[in-house]
């Protein structure tokens, strides 16, 4: 849900709130949920539920819950521009990785141009994400990462 920039409704007998989703996690084991409170309702806003998700999941096996690195992207395209991206890196740090300011890197690019900036985006990725080390090397997860988000840009076209 965090490239779909959702909302959660949180309900308690206090009353009720609305918080982003981004905002939700705060570190390992750790949510912006207070006592008494749940998730009652996730708000997907209407443009992101209309476009076509991208999620990867990459674990020691298929029946294994625990991801070693999650990733989902979206991106949309109108009249041949950019007009949104969003990606999400997940089991990669204490929080998720989200990274508005390096998407923005190819809203409003053609494809064409896209493909142009391609390399520039991944080597800002590839310096931003700073993988933890748990029980995979932090190493490995940074390869799986960036080798996610090549297979995210080679399957909408930016290759």
């Amino acid at each position: 849900f965090f490239v779909t920039d959702s909302v959660l409704r949180l309900k308690s007998r206090g009353g009720e709130r609305l918080l982003p989703i981004t905002s939700f996690y705060l570190g390992r084991k750790k949510l912006d949920l207070r006592p008494g409170e749940l998730i009652v309702e996730v708000l997907v806003p209407k443009a992101a539920a209309a476009r076509k998700p991208y999620y990867k999941k990459v674990g020691a096996r298929n029946a294994l819950a625990i991801s070693r690195v999650a990733f989902a992207g979206l991106l949309g395209v109108e009249d041949g521009r950019i007009t949104h991206l969003a990606t999400a890196y997940g089991a990669v740090s204490d929080t998720v990785i989200r990274r508005p300011d390096i998407d923005a890197l190819l809203v409003g690019k053609t494809i064409d141009e896209a493909r142009a900036t391609r390399p520039d985006f991944l080597r800002a990725y590839d310096e931003a994400i700073v993988p933890i080390r748990g029980r995979i090397s932090a190493e490995y997860r940074k390869d799986v990462c960036m080798n996610l988000l090549r297979d995210f840009l080679d399957e909408n076209g930016i290759a």
